[in-house]
């Protein structure tokens, strides 16, 4: 260990990391080394940091290797006294090694715990000195403080001969443990110190500290005390760091509770040391508890207590963990194996309420709550006064039979609360609010009533429009409003019962009349009508208008103010009380508007003309041949529109050619100038019969003397016609035997029954023999005519062979099978125009050979 003496100020100069968040927490306490030879006190101050499992790396830096100490001397209004740099003296780790194994798949709690440790020297004073260290930054993930870049303050006050006992050991957090907190779960930390001295010690939460900044993540010389106060984030804070439902045993310094949601917390502790009932000194501990959002396999969880003592009946709220087993014990010797059971003890009193989750499991729960059952307590209350002009008194109607109540809270849905029975609370602004009355007996039950109360500025207060009246009449003048309270009308010109909600005015002139209401409470609202004054009234109906049979009319009028409006079908038919409206007559009427004051009528007429549709025509249907016009015919109308009329001569006639495709629906819109402005529409259908296809056969040679099958196709049935007859077996088949004796070319005409036709011819050559026939071009474009260059043998029974040549003498095609040749393609290209010389060689049936050549010019 290190020793230093200052008798002076001796400034240390320091190691500043950029970033420290690597700081989780930290612990300054001291030990008494007793005098040295000046009569200085000697103290062993120890700084204890605390930081994270992570590698080190931009974002987690490793732990200081020096750190600054600055002292301060109470006895001069804690006047700088001096610094000393203090080196790490060792490292330890702390991990939880016993996570609970019913949690899934739990992470495992690591810290480390750097210590430093240094022995001085200082003059003994009368008030002591305080020593410190500060560092940047806190956790930015902390959840419950703000401004966690602002880093932290360890201090420890050493004591004088006024403040503390001289050469006494502070406390000393020594259990240190890393352990697992599971979010919104029950658990339990020991945060226990030990004193060497074995003065008392007791535990409370405390404020942490700021110190320290970006600018200056460690300060050479600290600030001087006092040190800021940490800011909590609502709803936490320092005597409540994480949350209302996690406290701090005073005499053990356990932490325990229900944990708040998932996230890092800041938590202070302060150990005070008594002696003698005296409190000597000192320490805290400020340390970032994380945590988790871990899942426990199983889960037992119910209210705290089941104390509203409605009934000796009681349902049993579960929020334990589901699908499991059950084992529920109600104190009074009943069980149940239900997930929410409902149980009727027998006598009053207060149970021991138990339920076991999975018992017998390794993973099993349990859970333990208080049923008092001391029924009835029922929670009530009235509240007078809704205006925020003055108080709203509440008045408590609870009552508890099996008990005295002596619990009040009143919860006034603003923040502010009471304890009193009956108090009085005035709100600030007008809205309805939430109020919660909480009540409890001296057996310990407690229940509550929530009631919905409205506040207002000032009484709401109702009133008709202003309103229109007839010369000669009276009328009401209606007040409404959700309070009792009392009414006050002005001026009371012409105005019967003017105290009253609903006086009646009889103005013989324009007047504005004025309205006070005045609650029980004397808060008071006013409100306006204006009565004006009619000696007549106008209405004036639309223009006459003209509408097709069938179809609904507008009726509409104006007038110069709002009365009572009939609309009237003579000689009596009530058709509508508003000003517009629609309506299909039946035949050409008149229309009346009537319109009413009190006693002043008025009336006007709309003349509304009936004119039929234009006289609808049948559907109509007809096919054409394909290439064919049709003609397309309407009547009865004077303005016409053919659609589609893009294949129309003349669409707007009502006669006219046609010339589709395809099958087509024609609709006409037709027009007429009777009076009906609405088109009538008509429809024409033209089937279009698709064109006849017709394919008598490919030109052919045929032997002289030989037969030849005519095959004709069509794409539709019809009837076939071949000529001339010459040499046919039949005209009148598709499948004719041919017997000619010169050339002849064919004519195949197919014909449908409603006269459409078409026709395809076929050429027929007769060739003697033996011969080798080589046509003189080819046009090899893939259209199926003459796309390849072949010979055709007549009478020859051997082919040796067929061959073509290019103009440089290459050979670009040879076979020697029966009607096969070439394609036009050489050498996977095709050939170029031109002329390409061939020869062909073969026997017939007496063994002769025939040689001819010629020239085939390829055609593109």
């Amino acid at each position: 260990m290190r020793r230093w003496f200052i008798v002076g100020i001796w400034l240390a100069t320091l190691v500043r990391p950029a970033f420290a968040h690597h700081i989780i927490g930290g612990v300054m306490y001291y030990d008494d080394a007793g005098s040295d030879r000046r009569g200085n006190h000697r103290y062993v101050v120890h700084l204890l940091l605390y930081r994270g499992c992570e590698p080190v790396d931009n974002n987690h830096a490793d732990l200081d290797p020096n750190v600054s100490f600055t002292i301060f001397d109470k006895d001069k209004g804690n006047a700088l006294y001096g610094t000393v740099s203090v080196t790490l003296n060792r490292r330890e780790f702390r991990s939880d090694q016993h996570v609970d194994p019913c949690i899934v798949n739990p992470p495992t709690p690591c810290y480390q715990i750097g210590h430093y440790d240094i022995t001085i020297s200082l003059p003994v004073n009368q008030n002591g000195y305080v020593v410190a260290y500060q560092r940047c930054c806190r956790n930015d993930l902390i959840v419950n403080a703000y401004l966690p870049w602002d880093g932290a303050t360890y201090f420890v006050e050493l004591p004088g001969q006024v403040t503390g006992v001289v050469g006494d050991n502070s406390p000393r957090f020594d259990r240190e443990e890393a352990i697992l907190i599971c979010a919104n779960s029950k658990f339990s930390y020991d945060y226990s110190a030990r004193d060497p001295d074995g003065d008392s010690l007791s535990y409370t939460f405390a404020t942490a500290y700021e110190g320290g900044s970006l600018n200056d993540v460690s300060p050479a010389v600290a600030d001087p005390p006092p040190y800021r106060p940490l800011s909590y984030v609502a709803p936490y804070s320092a005597a409540f760091p994480m949350g209302s439902q996690v406290s701090i045993d005073p005499r053990t310094g356990i932490i325990s509770g229900i944990a708040p949601p998932a996230g890092t917390y800041v938590i202070c502790v302060r150990v005070n040391e008594y002696r003698k009932g005296k409190l000597i000194g000192y320490i805290f501990k400020d340390f970032h508890l994380d945590v988790t959002d871990c899942h426990r396999l199983v889960t037992a969880s119910i209210p705290a207590a089941f104390n509203k003592c409605e009934s000796f009946t009681i349902p049993f709220i579960n929020n334990s963990t589901t699908g499991r087993s059950y084992l529920w014990d109600f104190g009074d010797g009943s069980t149940s194996t239900a997930y929410q059971p409902t149980h009727t003890y027998a006598d009053t009193g207060t149970y021991l309420v138990k339920l076991k989750v999975d018992p017998g499991s390794a993973c099993g729960d349990s859970a333990t709550s208080i049923a008092r059952v001391y029924p009835v307590l029922k929670p009530d209350f009235r509240f007078s006064g809704q205006c925020t002009s003055a108080p709203t008194l509440f008045t408590d109607q609870s009552i508890s039979t099996s008990g005295a109540i002596d619990y009040w809270r009143w919860d006034f849905g603003t923040g502010d609360t009471s304890r009193l029975p009956n108090p009085k609370y005035q709100f600030s602004r007008g809205n309805t609010y939430s109020v919660i009355l909480t009540v409890g007996n001296d057996k310990g039950c407690r229940n509550a009533d929530t009631q919905q109360v409205l506040i207002y500025q000032a009484p709401p207060i109702s009133l008709t429009p202003d309103t229109d009246l007839c010369y000669r009449d009276t009328i009401a003048l209606p007040a409404s409003t959700l309070t009792p309270g009392s009414f006050s009308w002005t001026p009371v010109y012409n105005l019967l019962n003017p105290n009253s909600s609903a006086p009646r005015s009889y103005a013989r002139k324009d007047t504005t009349y004025y309205v006070r209401f005045t609650d029980p409470n004397g808060c008071w609202n006013v409100d306006s009508i204006r009565v004006r004054v009619r000696d007549s009234i106008r209405v004036q109906a639309a223009p006459d208008t003209t509408i097709c049979t069938g179809d609904p009319v507008t009726l509409s009028a104006v007038s110069d103010g709002r009365y009572v409006f009939t609309w009237i079908l003579p000689p009596g038919q009530t058709i509508a009380h508003q000003l517009d409206t629609t309506y299909v007559p039946s035949s050409s009427s008149p229309f009346v508007i009537h319109a009413q004051l009190q006693s002043c009528v008025a009336q006007d007429t709309m003349q509304v003309r009936l004119v039929n549709y234009p006289v609808h025509a049948p559907f109509q249907e007809f096919s054409i041949c394909y290439g064919d016009a049709a003609t397309l015919t309407a009547a009865n109308g004077v303005y016409y529109a053919w659609n589609p009329s893009s294949s129309v001569d003349q669409p707007n006639q009502p006669r006219t050619l046609a010339h589709p495709t395809d099958t087509t629906l024609y609709v006409v819109s037709k027009i007429d100038t009777l009076g009906c402005p609405k088109p009538t529409f008509d429809s024409i259908q033209v089937d279009v019969i698709p064109p006849v296809k017709v394919f008598a056969g490919n030109d052919t040679l045929i032997t002289l003397g030989e037969s030849f099958m005519l095959h004709g196709t069509s794409n539709v049935p019809g009837t076939y016609t071949w000529s001339p007859p010459d040499g046919l077996s039949d005209v009148h088949i598709p499948d004719p035997i041919a017997s000619g004796t010169r050339d002849i070319t064919y004519t195949l005409k197919v014909s449908t029954p409603i006269g459409c036709y078409g026709i395809d011819s076929i050429h027929v050559r007769y060739l003697k023999g033996p011969d080798i026939y080589v046509p003189t071009a080819f046009t090899p474009n893939g259209d199926g005519h003459n796309d390849v260059l072949r010979p055709f043998p007549v009478g020859i029974v051997k082919l040796d062979y067929f061959r073509v040549y290019n103009r440089w003498g290459e050979l670009v095609f040879e076979t020697s099978q029966y009607l096969q040749g070439w394609n036009g393609y050489y050498r996977g290209k095709p050939a170029d125009p031109g002329g390409y010389v061939w020869v062909v060689k073969g026997e017939d049936e007496r063994g002769r050979t025939f040689l001819k050549k010629g020239v085939a010019v390829l055609i593109r």
